[in-house]
């Protein structure tokens, strides 16, 4: 029924391959019909648009619209908000329509057709803040899907930074910036890292591999990366039926 579209950073980066395998782990339990395309899957193209290379994306999406038409694909699950944007918005100007939900919105669907016992061992006082990743708040108006998944396997509610939801704040890998170092003033990822540390909660969760690595960054900078945890919703969500 879908494709799994895994995505460059769900294919390379070790804090996101646990978010993909805890995805699978998922999808498999509760009967998600889903292949992916291996070695066959190319990059979606957003990190060249934003980087400015409209040949290099203008080739990729031509690409990749040949291998989603040669499987006759109508349905995407990514785990990935800038692949998700793409897909939904971007392809849009090739002609192609496709069927993409974010992976928060697979969950909360989960969630909403089975009745599922998440067990919570953890201490009644731990809590849990969100940070809304820009192409799937700002970009495409998706605050309660992530925050649903989150509230229903945790049982907690959910302790907001100061500028959450609609007025968010960018982890700092947007525009490219990912794979760019900055060198002037403060970096993006500390200030939002200083936002979520400023509500004490004892986990960061997001939805957006790219997010994650920011922030997990940011706190290795700070050296204080064994004080909190920086976790996708998935990841929260698996431990909570295991």
């Amino acid at each position: 029924e879908y494709l799994f579209y895994i995505g460059c950073a769900g294919s390379i980066d070790d804090k996101a391959k646990k978010t993909q395998q805890s995805l699978i782990k998922i999808f498999k339990k509760y009967n998600i019909d889903f292949a992916i395309l291996g070695n066959e899957e190319k990059c979606c193209g957003d990190p060249a648009r934003r980087l400015g290379n409209e040949y290099l994306y203008d080739i990729l999406v031509r690409k990749n619209i040949d291998i989603l038409k040669k499987y006759d694909i109508t349905k995407i699950i990514t785990a990935c908000p800038h692949c998700f944007n793409q897909f939904k918005n971007e392809y849009k100007d090739y002609g192609i329509n496709i069927s993409v939900k974010h992976h928060s919105q697979i969950l909360e669907e989960i969630i909403s057709n089975n009745k599922i016992s998440f067990n919570n061992k953890e201490k009644q006082n731990e809590t849990i803040t969100f940070h809304d990743p820009c192409y799937l708040g700002r970009y495409n108006d998706e605050y309660l899907a992530p925050r649903n998944v989150l509230t229903s396997c945790t049982q907690r509610n959910i302790k907001e930074m100061k500028m959450s939801k609609q007025k968010s704040f960018c982890c700092g890998a947007g525009g490219g910036h990912m794979f760019m170092e900055e060198r002037l003033g403060n970096k993006i990822s500390h200030t939002r890292l200083n936002h979520a540390i400023a509500t004490k909660s004892h986990t960061i969760a997001t939805a957006c591999p790219f997010c994650i690595r920011m922030l997990n960054d940011a706190a290795c900078d700070k050296n204080i990366e064994q004080q909190v945890q920086i976790k996708d919703i998935a990841e929260i969500f698996i431990k909570k039926i295991i």
